[in-house]
């Protein structure tokens, strides 16, 4: 596992804020990669409505990156679903879940209070506690409002139909 060290807030940040409006997203994954030395990074935001994660974006060294469409995630049932509900970050060994070695980790992305999506981190190893707690701050760090504007650029791009940002506490 990288060293705690390792984890840059600013360069996380930097990189989301100079990719283009409908790259943003897999700018943050991409780095999160890196940084955390993971083998998957996606970002799921809430659609508390259907009662789902939606994966905006995907880093992965083991499969192509970010889909052309969303991929729909339980909430029920499920670590990430977990992380949003209870804003606690979660870590579950990948065997438990069918995806072999490593392990998961669910980091809860929130705004003031509301939860609006999860960062999935899949780490060769589990992780230390400064690792969770460097995973657990980009989540706090990351600027909701950019967020939505980058969703709905990147909803925009793949044509997919005008959508609306809500952040709903889950808690």
């Amino acid at each position: 596992m990288a060293p705690a060290h390792h984890f840059d807030l600013r360069t996380l940040l930097d990189a989301v804020e100079a990719a283009s409006p409908t790259a943003g997203v897999d700018a943050l994954a991409g780095v999160l990669t890196r940084m955390a030395e993971a083998t998957e990074v996606s970002f799921l935001i809430a659609d508390a409505v259907g009662g789902t994660l939606v994966r905006l974006a995907r880093s992965s060294t083991r499969t192509a990156d970010s889909p052309q469409r969303p991929e729909i995630v339980a909430i029920a049932e499920t670590a990430a679903g977990v992380a949003l509900r209870t804003q606690q970050v979660q870590v579950v060994p990948a065997a438990r879940d069918g995806d072999g070695d490593g392990t998961w980790l669910y980091a809860p992305v929130t705004e003031r209070g509301d939860a609006v999506g999860v960062l999935e981190l899949l780490l060769p190893v589990t992780p230390d506690e400064a690792t969770v707690a460097h995973v657990a701050s980009a989540a706090h760090a990351l600027d909701v409002p950019e967020l939505a504007r980058a969703l709905a650029r990147w909803l925009d791009a793949r044509g997919i139909g005008p959508a609306v940002f809500v952040a709903n506490s889950h808690g």
